[in-house]
């Protein structure tokens, strides 16, 4: 809606669909129409490994939250995936993307919709946000590094 609703509207967006967080209004007419175009059901839970096939499907992520408080797991598994990525420069957004991502305010319809429509345009722009993705990934926490370091954390203070 970003892009018809600032006159961006002569690119053929083709949107491949991870998981859409709820929503209301005109967003949930849109979350709807995009769920049926992939066979999706927005009120499933889909398995980690699963979610994780379906982002690596993905040609972009795009993630305009506007409070993170300490990055986000939807953010993190675009990147793990691999995708290119554009999320919000709000909150700890650009922290936790470490320059793995294309920046832009959630709140400007209009600068949104020209990344996204920049990125798809751009096969060159993909491959060096993919390739950012991959190395952001490469040097990441996982859950079982951030399992072990918690187990360890734990051991010493018992001691």
């Amino acid at each position: 809606q970003a892009l018809v609703g600032s006159g961006i509207d002569s690119f053929d967006v083709r949107v491949r669909l991870a998981t859409i967080a709820g929503s209301e209004g005109a967003d949930a007419e849109v979350e709807q129409q995009l769920c049926a175009a992939k066979k999706l059901d927005p009120e499933r839970s889909y398995p980690y490994g699963e979610l994780a096939e379906l982002y690596g499907q993905a040609e972009l992520c795009v993630f305009p939250s506007t409070c993170e408080n300490a990055g986000s797991f939807a953010l993190f598994d675009g990147f793990h995936a691999g995708v290119p990525t554009i999320c919000s420069d709000r909150s700890s957004m650009p922290e936790m993307a470490r320059g793995a991502a294309i920046l832009v305010n959630p709140h400007d319809e209009r600068a949104l919709g020209e990344a996204i429509l920049d990125v798809l345009g751009s096969p060159t722009e993909q491959e060096r946000l993919a390739a950012a993705a991959r190395e952001w990934s490469r040097t990441a926490p996982t859950w079982a590094t951030r399992a072990a370091a918690l187990v360890h954390f734990v051991d010493g203070l018992s001691r």
